[in-house]
């Protein structure tokens, strides 16, 4: 990435010399080191972290360059997306097909062998595009293994009727997924029970109108 030799030798001095203790009941232990170099909560360690994120991304956009990676358009004219990030979850956007899933597998198999960062892929989900087939799906899940859902209500925030405040304020979501919100958030409102459908008594747009308009301010 360019840094300096003498900058990047520091660096490492920093990660290959650093020790720990642990305190017990009030009293400090004997200065142990790592093996496995900085630990969650060192100073150092977030910054190194996005140095590290910066190499998955240039392998991202340099496979998107040869044309062997598609991304997703927020819009029709809007530039393709190939992945983004937040801390340190990463979602990336490609093909589904047997062929897509083996260049994004690739891919992350050359970042682990560089940065000795590992996919848990027990813990990563794939979501398709409700117009893909079956076949492809099965493919696509075969291929880098992990488990497919239908609904990113979950990943983006979404277990029951809590709001995805935070993506809302990075990315203009799809008008359909903010219908889908406010649907469920109508039958939170609505239901008579857990689970149990009620009547809609009042119209959304007069429920989000403010309180001085005779609304409930939502």
């Amino acid at each position: 990435m360019g840094f300096v030799e003498k900058w990047v030798d520091l660096i490492m001095k920093c990660i290959t010399t650093v020790s720990y203790s642990v305190i017990t009941n009030g009293e400090r232990g004997s200065n142990f080191h790592s093996t496995r170099g900085l630990k969650q909560g060192d100073p150092l360690s977030t910054f190194l972290f996005l140095i590290c994120s910066e190499g998955l991304s240039s392998l991202l956009r340099s496979a998107k360059k040869q044309g062997l990676l598609r991304g997703a358009k927020a819009s029709r004219r809007g530039p393709e997306i190939s992945h983004l990030l937040f801390a340190d979850d990463c979602i990336m956007f490609g093909e589904a097909s047997e062929k897509g899933a083996r260049i994004l597998k690739d891919i992350l198999k050359e970042y682990e062998s560089c940065s000795g960062q590992y996919v848990n892929f027990n813990k990563s989900t794939i979501f398709y595009n409700s117009n893909t087939r079956n076949e492809k799906r099965e493919e696509a899940s075969r291929v880098l293994g992990v488990r497919s859902s239908t609904c990113p209500e979950k990943y983006l925030g979404l277990p029951n009727v809590a709001i995805p405040t935070y993506a809302m304020s990075c990315f203009l979501l799809p008008k359909a997924l903010f219908e889908m919100i406010e649907n469920k958030i109508a039958k939170y409102w609505w239901q008579k029970g857990g689970g149990k459908r009620g009547i809609h008594w009042c119209q959304w747009r007069y429920l989000c109108r403010p309180k001085e308009e005779d609304g409930l301010g939502f």
